[in-house]
């Protein structure tokens, strides 16, 4: 069943420390870890002079195409090894979608400033 997929879900969050993007994610994740115990979330934050090397070699590890090389994250994607995507696709796919947040934080909320 979706339910009992969706309760047993685990990802991986990559960003830069300095990322107002990765912030808003790791907030959503928080909410999704809170109301849902079954799943969970493994936070990559990395130093932005370490990034590039960082998010290349991931790239690598899993054979995730079609980012650029500067891509500026974050990156979700889960432990099998699913690409989810961006912080845009995380919201729609994994807190709208999945987990029927109604109300994602924005990214123009002063909180990720």
């Amino acid at each position: 069943r979706g339910n009992a997929a969706a309760r047993m879900a685990s990802y991986v969050v990559a960003g830069r420390a300095d990322d107002p993007s990765f912030a808003r994610v790791e907030y959503a994740s928080k909410q999704i870890e809170a109301s849902c115990p079954g799943v969970f979330f493994q936070y990559e934050m990395k130093h932005p002079d370490s990034w590039k090397e960082f998010i290349c070699s991931v790239f690598r590890t899993y054979d995730f195409h079609g980012f650029a090389e500067d891509f500026p994250g974050p990156l979700v994607w889960t432990h099998e090894g699913e690409l989810v995507g961006g912080g845009g696709e995380f919201m729609q796919k994994v807190c709208i979608e999945k987990f029927g947040m109604r109300d994602p934080p924005a990214l123009s909320d002063p909180l990720f400033k």
